[in-house]
């Protein structure tokens, strides 16, 4: 699936943004979020084809959470003990933005996924662990089989120690029936990703990611990839 003309090194950049609509749906304790994320993968380096774009995944979501405001503090709780400090329900869609040639595009390069989603979070002062899983919405006939590879649960387990920043990722793990519905073919595979932040100051710090397995990039949900990165993130 990888273009010979791409390079192996490249820019791989996100942007993120959560914010309230109805700050209070029901009561204080439940908001009403609108989220986005851009992850886009820039072939800086390859002048020889004029540095192209070389895939954009978009993924929208609207969020239902209930936060534990007595317990809670940004991402983490305030004391050291190990709470429930949120539930999250919502609808996530993920593209990357491609129609293929039936549509009008110049490739079959459309890739897609509409899921509902159920997440939860645990954390102290200095720990924080994400518990996430997905019920399939709609099957997209591009990817078909795309749940075989990603699954339907995700746990990721989150540090904040001073300047250290660091999360452990772990999904596919479990299986999803999909078309035809066969329970042969409903097996994921697993991932692993993991990051670290040392902030050097409150607005930015050095990124290192490390990821291993399926689901990386949409576009290659099929294809195993093993890669390692280093940047700058900017923190809250």
């Amino acid at each position: 699936m990888r273009n010979p003309q791409y390079l192996r090194g490249e820019l791989k950049g996100q942007i993120s943004f959560r914010a309230p609509i109805i700050p209070k749906f029901f009561s204080q304790n439940w908001i009403f979020y609108l989220a986005f994320t851009n992850t886009f993968y820039f072939q800086l380096f390859n002048e020889k084809a004029s540095s192209p774009m070389r895939d954009n995944d978009f993924q929208p979501e609207f969020l239902l959470t209930y936060r534990h405001k007595s317990r809670h503090k940004g991402d983490f709780a305030q004391g050291d003990r190990f709470n429930l400090t949120e539930i999250t329900f919502g609808c996530r869609h993920i593209s990357n933005g491609e129609i293929d040639k039936a549509q009008g595009g110049v490739a079959d390069r459309s890739r897609g996924s509409d899921r509902f989603i159920l997440k939860a979070r645990f954390s102290s002062k200095h720990w924080g662990l994400d518990m996430e899983a997905f019920v399939p919405t709609r099957f997209y006939k591009e990817n078909l089989d795309i749940y075989k590879y990603l699954g339907s649960f995700e746990a990721k387990v989150n540090m904040r120690y001073g300047n250290h920043l660091a999360d452990f990722s772990l999904g596919g793990l479990l299986g999803v029936l999909q078309p035809p519905y066969s329970i042969a073919k409903s097996h994921p595979t697993p991932y692993f990703r993991t990051s670290y932040t040392y902030k050097i100051n409150e607005y930015y710090g050095l990124y290192m990611q490390y990821f291993v397995g399926y689901g990386d990039i949409l576009y290659e949900y099929n294809s195993y990839a093993h890669r390692i990165g280093l940047g700058i993130r900017f923190v809250r």
